[in-house]
């Protein structure tokens, strides 16, 4: 029903998973009764999880007697394609995984008060697994980016999964997000005066507001797209260029703060006058002739949305760190 290879990953994490949770939904099988076989045709990841992963003699599965073989195709064929369900949205997404760490980590500080806790030692604290608690900790910092009143940039961001007449989808501005952020997970205990994640917030609502009023303000203009300004910004928000120009920005910040690339720009505080130099180098982003280049390939390359061909772009052009860092 459903020729597809067993991804050894899937199984992995399947068969670690159902070691501390309930399976979701049973595997989906046929019994054939003239051969006295039950083939799976849903849930083949799972069913081999639970045996081979987990070494179970049972497994849980939902049989079906003898179905019309050509009944199975048509619900499988439907069931994967054109009803398939949608995932969560990274906004929905990022929202329940942040409650959960907030409940989880409250559980933590009311079972254990006084005492001070730091990000690394939050997977052994929490009974979570690394990469689960990074997810959630990246999801509570972009959710509290966005529903800050603060953030000018959320009200530029689609609430639905393409970004349509906005600039922005959520996927976007996550994206930037992380891209800024402190990779987690911090050795500093939260509490402490060497922990700056509050200041790497602050930092990044004061970035996106400047980006606001620069980029946006007065220039994001979709009712009337032949206006100049918004054909230069339109250019900007295509989502190649978007992840390319805001890497660009934080490779000049890297720059002129002298760090290394794997350094975080924001997990630090910062003097007016490295924000002066910050917003030098967000005011040069837009000087560059590229957005307004009236060359048809230039448009083309940017409405491809393909990222290789803006990067190369970009590089061709001199749309680049050194260009940003030149006053």
């Amino acid at each position: 029903m459903q020729p597809r290879g067993l991804e050894q990953k899937r199984l992995r994490d399947l068969a670690l998973n159902l070691r501390r949770n309930f399976q979701l939904s049973p595997t989906v099988c046929r019994l054939i009764s003239d051969e006295g076989q039950i083939k799976v045709f849903d849930g083949q990841h799972k069913a081999t999880a639970q045996a081979v992963g987990n070494q179970n003699e049972v497994v849980d599965c939902k049989v079906f007697i003898d179905p019309p073989l050509e009944m199975v195709r048509r619900v499988v064929i439907q069931g994967h394609g054109p009803l398939r369900q949608q995932e969560f949205k990274t906004s929905e997404l990022y929202k329940k995984l942040a409650a959960n760490y907030e409940e989880l980590l409250t559980k933590w500080q009311d079972e254990h008060p006084g005492k001070s806790i730091s990000e690394a030692e939050l997977p052994q604290a929490l009974s979570k697994a690394r990469k689960d608690v990074e997810k959630d900790i990246v999801a509570r910092i972009t959710e509290s980016i966005f529903e800050d009143t603060d953030c000018e940039l959320a009200d530029f961001v689609s609430p639905d999964r393409k970004p349509g007449r906005y600039p922005l989808n959520y996927d976007m501005f996550a994206w930037w997000v992380k891209l800024l952020i402190k990779k987690p997970l911090a050795s500093e205990p939260m509490d402490s005066d060497q922990n700056f994640r509050e200041d790497e917030r602050k930092n990044i609502i004061r970035l996106f507001n400047f980006s606001t009023d620069n980029y946006l303000q007065g220039k994001w203009k979709p009712e009337n797209p032949e206006n100049t300004e918004y054909k230069k910004m339109r250019k900007l928000f295509y989502r190649a260029s978007f992840r390319e120009w805001t890497k660009l920005i934080r490779d000049s910040l890297q720059i002129i703060m002298f760090l290394s690339p794997e350094d975080p720009v924001f997990y630090r505080q910062l003097s007016p006058e490295m924000w002066h130099r910050i917003e030098a180098i967000c005011r040069k982003l837009i000087t560059h002739n590229i957005w307004m280049d009236p060359n048809p390939m230039v448009e083309t390359t940017f409405n491809s949305n393909v990222q290789r061909d803006v990067a190369e772009l970009f590089k061709n052009r001199g749309l680049n760190p050194q260009f940003l860092c030149t006053p």
